[in-house]
Formats: structure tokens, sequence, C-alpha cells
């Protein structure tokens, strides 16, 4: 499947994909790819993407790229995301706060060998 991705789920991916390279489960020697997501969780995340850029873009400062990343961070609680210091108020918090409410996805590496949530 050929996907064109904005640059906010292309960071969005590239930022999950990277907890998926340092993690245990991984064991190829090569980083994991766009190809390497299961179909259904590519489209679980395409769709948070779409759903999060639409509601909350307009708060995203030109940074779209960094919003794409700290979307990941912040509902998945690691230690940066949007409300570190990066991010001007009230964007801050309500990004922080929408992105809290989208709640954790967690990744897995299946049987298969795919990356799945």
């Amino acid at each position: 499947m050929s996907v064109e991705l904005s640059l906010f789920a292309e960071q969005y991916i590239s930022s999950a994909l990277a907890d998926v390279h340092n993690s245990e489960e991984w064991t190829r020697d090569t980083p994991p790819t766009l190809d390497d997501l299961s179909d259904l969780t590519k489209a679980r995340m395409l769709n948070d993407c779409a759903s999060f850029r639409y509601a909350a873009a307009s708060l995203f400062e030109g940074r779209e790229s960094d919003a794409g990343h700290d979307f990941w961070m912040t509902r998945n609680g690691h230690g940066a995301g949007f409300w570190d210091g990066d991010w001007s108020d009230p964007a801050a918090t309500i990004l922080d706060v929408a992105s809290r409410a989208c709640g954790e996805f967690a990744l897995y590496v299946g049987d298969d060998g795919r990356i799945h949530n």
C-alpha cells in the first residue's frame, strides 16, 4: 500500500518505529519501516493522526513535524512531549490534554514479524 504521509504523520510513525527499534522485541539488524506495520495498525495510526490534525493543527505553530513527534511521546507517557517547555501556552496545555485523551497506543512485534497494536 502506497501512502503519502503528512509531515505530522511521518514524524509520528517515525517516532513510533524508533520505540519499536529500541525495544527488546525488535530482533532484526535493520530498523523497522512503514512496511513492517500490519495494515490494521498502519490504518489506525493514520486515522489517529488525521483526527488529531483536524482537531488541533491550528495550534501547531508551523511545527507540524514536531507536533507529530510530540503527539506520539505525550499520548504514550514518554518523558517529553507538548508539556516539556518547547510549546507556548495555551497551545501546550491544549495539545497535551488532547494527546492524553487519545490514550496510549502500544505496539508489539507479532509472531508474524509485523508490528501490531
